[in-house]
């Protein structure tokens, strides 16, 4: 089971979604279709930040979300540079929003599909969207251009 499929496991068994990604709000189930032209046709939308139609995916590769997916954000009103890299992986994108190492976040995973309900607590408690702005995080989206399908020849 991949990293993001843990999560969205993990976020069925909840009725309240509030606070699990800190401010910004759940899409759940995610998304295949969000409706903005700037998202791209191979993204799964999982968060949006609530305001100006910011929202947060995960990219399908060949088809499918994989470890090594990326997670962008799309700002779909900064029409010359919509797309932010947010994370180059899934459980890297948790281990920056949760300021903690990566191996941290595989345990935390690891427990949550072994049966323990863990993750969930442990987003709510920790998890900050701002760490995403700090100036050690990589928002160069170059490498990953070639993965984003658009819809649209003019973005």
């Amino acid at each position: 089971m991949s990293h993001f499929a843990t999560f969205i496991t993990a976020l069925s068994q909840m009725t309240n979604h509030r606070g699990i990604l800190g401010d910004e709000c759940i899409e759940y189930p995610p998304s295949e279709s969000y409706d903005y032209r700037a998202t791209p046709m191979n993204a799964v939308v999982f968060a949006c930040m609530g305001c100006d139609g910011v929202h947060y995916a995960i990219l399908k590769i060949d088809g499918e979300i994989r470890d090594h997916s990326p997670v962008i954000q799309i700002g779909p009103m900064d029409f010359d540079e919509p797309y932010s890299l947010l994370a180059p992986t899934f459980i890297e994108y948790l281990a920056i929003g949760c300021g903690a190492l990566t191996e941290k976040i595989e345990d935390v995973l690891k427990r949550e599909r072994e049966g323990e309900i863990v993750l969930i607590d442990y987003l709510r408690s920790q998890f900050d969207q701002s760490r995403f702005w700090s100036d050690s995080v990589d928002h160069n989206i170059e490498p990953y251009l070639s993965l984003i399908q658009t819809n649209n020849l003019d973005l």
